[in-house]
């Protein structure tokens, strides 16, 4: 679905637990497809830390950066695209 957007977009909160208990979600095709179609400054989030993730979006062009969480969640990834 991704690779069928007809625009980039600007941000993305990627929810989809670890890929532990959702591999399919965090697969390296999506998120290489993910920083496709994001424009050069737009951002991703996510709450999943898990290094797997961080490898992952880093591999699709964007700089990431792991911040305290809120709302009961230890620890969140911020991404921009470079």
């Amino acid at each position: 679905m991704v690779r069928a957007l007809t625009s980039s977009c600007e941000a993305w909160f990627l929810d989809g637990h670890g890929p532990k208990k959702n591999p399919s979600m965090w697969r390296h095709e999506l998120l290489l497809a993910i920083g496709e179609k994001t424009v050069a400054g737009g951002t991703c989030a996510t709450y999943t830390v898990a290094g797997e993730v961080r490898r992952g979006l880093i591999a699709a062009g964007f700089s990431v950066e792991q911040s305290p969480g809120f709302g009961g969640k230890k620890s969140v990834l911020k991404a921009i695209k470079l």
